[in-house]
This record gives structure tokens, sequence and C-alpha cells, in this order.
């Protein structure tokens, strides 16, 4: 059983973005959750810093947000994932991999900065991927950051350091985790 409670999981491109297809099949098989790919969020004006070739992580995940408020069904249980192939930035910060509602429903990960320093090897692109998206969805689920650096959910500054994290919480994140989705479904 996953310790994650999302009962769905709708993976969103940004744009143009091509969500590599295997991301679903490794979301759902780690999360134990229905992943589905839904309709891609337009990239709106005020998004793309043109001078920082950037893209806002806040307001895509903003976006994702009033989409999800238009929906009918729980969103503590059914979330989103945006997908951008974008350098992400946000207010105060020089780039993220990646923001996330903290116990919410809503997340953005930016593709462009974890295709850097890899050496064009796809199978590092991958897990670099799949870390950052698993560790935005801790934070969807209500975990903080971790100081335990093979955590998922320990905080990437750097390229290294996702590449050092796994896939996985640690023991004690995964038991918070459970309390957590135990809070959530009671």
């Amino acid at each position: 059983m996953s310790p994650f409670p999302a009962a769905t999981l709708q993976v969103v491109p940004v744009g143009d973005t091509a969500v590599p297809p295997w991301l679903l099949d490794e979301l759902a098989g780690r999360m134990a959750a229905r992943v589905t790919l839904g309709a891609p969020l337009p990239v709106q004006a005020g998004w793309v810093d043109a001078e920082r070739g950037q893209m806002r992580s806040d307001a895509v995940v903003d976006a994702l947000i009033g989409r999800a408020n238009g929906r009918s069904d729980d969103p503590e249980r059914h979330w989103l994932l945006a997908v951008a192939d974008a350098d992400l930035y946000a207010p105060g910060r020089d780039f993220v991999f990646g923001e996330a509602t903290v116990g919410g429903c809503c997340a953005v990960i930016g593709l462009a900065r974890l295709r850097t320093q890899g050496g064009g090897d796809p199978g590092l692109f991958r897990r670099r991927v799949l870390a950052e998206a698993v560790h935005e969805l801790g934070h969807v689920a209500g975990l903080p950051h971790c100081a335990r650096e093979r955590c998922v959910m320990f905080f990437s500054a750097t390229l290294a350091d996702t590449d050092r994290k796994g896939f996985e919480p640690c023991q004690a994140c995964a038991a918070a985790l459970q309390g957590l989705g135990a809070k959530r479904s009671a």
C-alpha cells in the first residue's frame, strides 16, 4: 500500500510540453493512484519572464488551483501535477525544480533544468524527473522538507542534491505521510 493519500492524480502539461509517457506509469505504481493525462494548461501572459528566460512556478500553481476549484471531486484526494518544459523560478529564488501547495492539491515541476549537466543520459533525466515529481507530491500530501539527504523530501538546492536522493520517503517521512493520510480520510 502506498503512503500517498491521493485517489487520483492528473498530470497536466503546461503549454506544448510533451509529458514523458513513463512518468504516468511510474507515478501510478509509486502512489497506488489512478494517474491520467489532463488537458494542457495554456501558458498565460506574465508567466514567462523573457529577460530571465524562466517561468514563474507560483503562477502555474495558482492556475492549477483555479482548475482544481472548478472540479466537483474532493481536492484532497484528487491532485494535479503540472509538467512544464521550462526553467522555473519563484519570487526571491534564482530557480526552483518545482513548487507545491503543502497539504493542498497542486504542484508543478520544470523539466529544463533537470535535463542539464547529465551528458545526455536519458536514465539520469528520468531519475531526476521522478524524484522531483514525487518530492512535490510529498508536499501536496503535507510533508515538509527532510534533513536526510537520501529521502525524497530532502530539499534540492542543486542537481547533485536531486541526484543523491531517492524516490521514496525515509522511514520518518513515510510514517508522517501515513499519519497525514489517516487524518485526511477521517
